[in-house]
């Protein structure tokens, strides 16, 4: 079938197009946990910065700079500070919830923070008018999100302009973080590293957004070039596009394996022993010798092999500080590895979940027979 002008005239823009690929090659704790994107993490980590009695031991400070980040600018003395409290997921009227909320003393700082959430109808002008019906002091609701953008019409409501406060994980949040973590240097505890955690997910988030952008960028004037117009063929790549890449994920795994092992080993989509792999639902697919099931390609937050095969796998060699190796006997009848891709000394366990646009490069030095045989 021909594709149609306005596909193959995107596909030819994007050509052009330089992507920003990120940086996810160190071992990240966020990244190693899944919760790089997870909102309700994701504040609990900003608000355990911020808390004055948190656990970074730094007192009032980190709180003082935050404040200072987001353009407060109303004079609060040590004390107050000290006093302060610093709330997540705060339950008010309806049995809504602000995401971040600063109590100090009288005065209420409230943080509704949107990483790919919608708003909600009337959420800040309810959330501040929420506030100021219990008699709390409260200049301005802050909405946080990746990029600052502004809140929709429906969630601002009847709120003036002055009382609601667009800030961003670029810029204000990362301005903090590297405030605090010059204030951190030669502090006895692993602050630095949660900071620089913190630090490349946002820049991450960057990267993502950046490169929608220029994809955005292109489809306008791809749109602007076809009259204005979309044909019908590149509707429904965007309507299946999800069932696009498990298709196009499955061929390159499915022609890797067997290209690496020189077809001892296939991939197969369906999976015969379903009923035994209850322990583990991320099984995605079969991997075969001779007809035979003896592993499966389980795909999460990380791409990792799980053996079948007991009898040849009943015990296999771990290391042991007290000696060169010792046998292991498994008591189950399933053993996985991670799948790990990069540079020789910097292999990161490997993500498919998602879309991977990389994943020909990645997967090119991947030596599967030795994953499957262990």
């Amino acid at each position: 079938m021909k594709m149609d002008n306005f596909t193959t005239n995107l596909i030819e823009k994007l050509k052009t197009v330089s992507f920003n690929s990120g940086n996810t090659k160190s071992a990240n704790i966020l990244y190693m946990l899944g919760v790089e994107n997870k909102e309700v993490i994701i504040c609990r980590l900003l608000a355990s910065l911020i808390e004055p009695n948190g656990l970074h031991c730094l007192g009032i400070e980190p709180l003082k700079i935050f404040l200072k980040c987001i353009n407060v600018n109303k004079k609060y003395s040590d004390n107050m500070l000290s006093n302060a409290m610093v709330e997540t997921e705060e339950l008010i009227s309806d049995n809504r919830r602000v995401d971040i909320v600063i109590h100090i003393d009288n005065d209420v700082i409230p943080i509704e923070v949107k990483l790919y959430a919608k708003d909600q109808d009337a959420q800040l002008c309810d959330y501040f008018n929420y506030y100021k019906a219990i008699d709390k002091d409260i200049d301005k609701i802050y909405y946080l999100t990746i990029d600052g953008k502004k809140p929709s019409k429906s969630s601002v409501g009847n709120l003036k302009k002055e009382n609601y406060s667009c800030i961003s994980f670029f810029k204000e949040i990362y301005s903090f973080l590297s405030d605090l973590e010059n204030l951190s240097m030669g502090a006895e505890n692993d602050l630095i590293k949660i900071i620089k955690d913190f630090k490349e997910v946002i820049s991450n988030l960057k990267s993502d957004e950046e490169n929608m952008e220029k994809i955005i960028k292109k489809v306008k004037k791809c749109f602007e070039d076809n009259n204005n117009q979309v044909e019908n063929e590149f509707l429904q790549i965007v309507k299946y596009s999800d069932k696009i890449w498990d298709e196009i994920r499955f061929l390159t795994l499915k022609n890797s394996i067997e290209e690496k092992t020189n077809n001892k080993y296939s991939l197969k989509r369906e999976i015969k022993n379903k009923g035994e792999l209850d322990f583990d639902t991320y099984c995605k697919y079969a991997i075969t010798y001779d007809g035979r099931e003896v592993a499966y390609l389980a795909i999460e937050q990380n791409l990792y092999i799980v053996i079948r095969d007991k009898e040849e796998r009943k015990s296999f060699e771990v290391e042991n500080s007290n000696s060169d190796s010792k046998k292991y006997e498994t008591n189950s009848e399933y053993v996985w590895k991670y799948i790990k891709i990069g540079e020789k000394d910097g292999k990161k366990k490997w993500n498919l979940k998602n879309v991977d646009p990389d994943i020909s490069s990645h997967i090119k030095d991947v030596k599967w027979e030795e994953y499957i045989k262990f």
